[in-house]
């Protein structure tokens, strides 16, 4: 009986993800073909938005919760807009913007909100468009945002989400400011990031700023948990991508075989496992600019500054700490 029970759990369990898997493809593909691949990666963020957020209980109004998700997501297209014109002028910008964003979505701390919704930021900044474009990056920020709204608001009322006593966005901030420390390190590394990548010229600066992003944690033990599978989850991907398409099949395979990984990352949640799949798709999709050795190369120099900037601003948040208390205790 109990095997049975399990053999249904699982083949349900399967059933939902192959669901979720194809609705994702139809409607990424759909907008791709609509908006351009140029919006790919803000097409994927409005993605993830769209399955999150209606599930997640953020503690806040509904009301506030709509300001934030048309906040961050619109904000987010305008900012990146300003660092095609000058990333100099946009750096104060840009540090006000992501404060604002780590602050009103900090908490709950254990939903990684924050993390969610800095994609849409980094995403566009990593594939800037001109003026021409900009058109077609603004409506389909806004027309997947109004989507990720009123999905929300749905299942929100549906659920019971959002009712008196719930956060106003003024109480979600003052909240969220208890993780200053935290916002700032986040503020001051993807800001840098941005302004390193710029001075490098990299064709690929999300892979700086995304690590930046994924490893800025609000605990040391996350964070150095973060490091060491991102870094392992570099290295197989990596491995695996070399020897796969090297010496057992040809690169022509290789979407495929990133079709495949990406099913199966459906099935996955925990961060150490899709580090080697996101390895394995990023070179995938970086060989339209680089050969496979310059790909890996670049991944993990992306990787190393990435990693250096979020531990040097966590050794100066405790420099600066340490002498605070010490000042005081004089």
């Amino acid at each position: 009986m109990k095997e049975n029970t399990n053999r249904k759990s699982f083949l349900i369990t399967f059933l939902n993800n192959v669901k979720m898997f194809v609705f994702m493809m139809i409607f990424i593909l759909t907008f791709i073909k609509i908006f351009g691949q140029e919006n790919t990666l803000i097409i994927v963020s409005i993605y993830v938005g769209l399955v999150m957020f209606p599930a997640c209980d953020t503690g806040m109004t509904k009301k506030a919760m709509m300001a934030v998700i048309a906040f961050c997501y619109i904000g987010s297209t305008i900012m990146a807009q300003l660092n095609t014109i000058s990333p100099w002028i946009a750096l104060p910008f840009n540090l006000v913007f992501v404060f604002l964003v780590m602050a009103a979505t900090s908490e709950p701390t254990y939903l990684k909100m924050n993390v969610i919704m800095l994609l849409p930021f980094v995403f566009n900044q990593s594939v800037p468009v001109g003026f021409n474009g900009f058109k077609a990056r603004m409506a389909v920020t806004v027309i997947g945002t109004l989507i990720v709204i009123v999905c929300t608001y749905i299942q929100w009322t549906k659920n019971g989400y959002g009712k008196e006593g719930s956060r106003t966005l003024i109480e979600q901030i003052r909240k969220g400011l208890k993780h200053a420390n935290t916002a700032l390190r986040m503020t001051l590394g993807v800001s840098f990031a941005l302004i390193l990548s710029t001075i490098l010229k990299s064709q690929k600066p999300l892979w700086i700023t995304i690590v930046v992003v994924s490893l800025t944690q609000f605990t040391s033990q996350e964070m150095v948990s973060r490091i060491k599978y991102r870094l392992l989850g570099t290295i197989l991907g990596s491995i695996f991508f070399v020897i796969t398409f090297n010496y057992i099949l040809p690169i022509e395979w290789s979407i495929a075989v990133v079709f495949l990984f990406n099913f199966i990352g459906a099935f996955l949640d925990e961060y150490k496992y899709k580090q080697f799949i996101n390895t394995v798709s990023a070179i995938n999709a970086s060989l339209i600019i680089y050969n496979t050795d310059r790909a890996i190369l670049g991944r993990f120099v992306g990787l190393f500054i990435g990693i250096l900037i979020v531990c040097l601003l966590y050794l100066l948040e405790k420099l600066i700490v340490a002498k605070f208390r010490k000042t005081v205790n004089e």
